[in-house]
């Protein structure tokens, strides 16, 4: 297990100077990346910041460029298991059907940093800084974003006017308009998949877009109360 050796010095009350946390406070779940790890020789894990069923999101350290980034790991829930305290490496379940799938879906989870990657210079979507392997898995550095979502903005303020809305959301519907034109469907626009970090407004989570070919030949992904007339 990599870990950074200058996490391994510090004490138990030191704060971390990236995420926050001191080790005391933050105990990370025994399936997630234990605080301080390093991948690939130049990334630093901090605290975990949020958890979906394909995948884990940290606060991280790049090492190189000296600047917080966030660090998406590919872990599905119940496909995958780990121990942090014995490895850092993901362990696929048994079946050789799940590791197919495990393996099908890793896969699509690269492919969606390749896809990202080619809007970096979109204001309104989440820049990919890296991605690679490792762990027996995957992983997916992207900017930081230091906000909170257009949903806990909204239980916030409650209802905000068309005007405001188009304003705040401008920059999302310009970067939309691009990436629709080079043949990109995100398929997963709701108001917890758009961040609002000081100044700047950008969807996240591209894991459900896809190149667009045939609309009769694309599935169909309903998201409640976020589904288009279309589908």
């Amino acid at each position: 297990m990599e870990r950074c050796i200058y996490c391994m010095e510090q004490s138990e009350e030191d704060v971390c100077p990236f995420c926050g946390k001191s080790r005391s406070e933050y105990i990370p779940a025994p399936h997630a990346l234990m605080a301080g790890t390093l991948l690939n020789r130049r990334y630093l894990i901090g605290a975990m910041i949020g958890e979906g069923g394909f995948g884990i999101t940290y606060v991280g350290f790049d090492t190189l460029l000296l600047c917080k980034v966030a660090v998406k790991e590919f872990y599905p829930i119940g496909a995958v298991s780990r121990s942090n305290t014995v490895s850092s490496n993901v362990t696929s379940i048994t079946s050789k059907k799940a590791r197919e799938l495990f393996e099908n879906r890793r896969e699509n989870f690269l492919h969606e940093a390749q896809l990202l990657a080619r809007f970096n210079d979109e204001a309104g979507i989440v820049s990919v800084k890296d991605f690679f392997e490792a762990n027996q898995t995957a992983y997916i550095i992207m900017e930081y974003l230091d906000g909170i979502t257009l949903k806990e903005y909204l239980e916030q303020v409650g209802r905000i006017s068309y005007d405001n809305t188009v304003c705040l959301l401008m920059s999302v519907m310009q970067s939309l308009r691009r990436i629709h034109k080079n043949g990109l469907i995100h398929r997963d626009i709701s108001s917890d998949n758009i961040m609002l970090a000081g100044e700047k407004v950008k969807l996240i989570d591209f894991g459900s877009a896809v190149e667009y070919t045939d609309e009769k030949s694309m599935s169909v992904m309903l998201k409640h109360k976020y589904e288009t007339h279309e589908q």
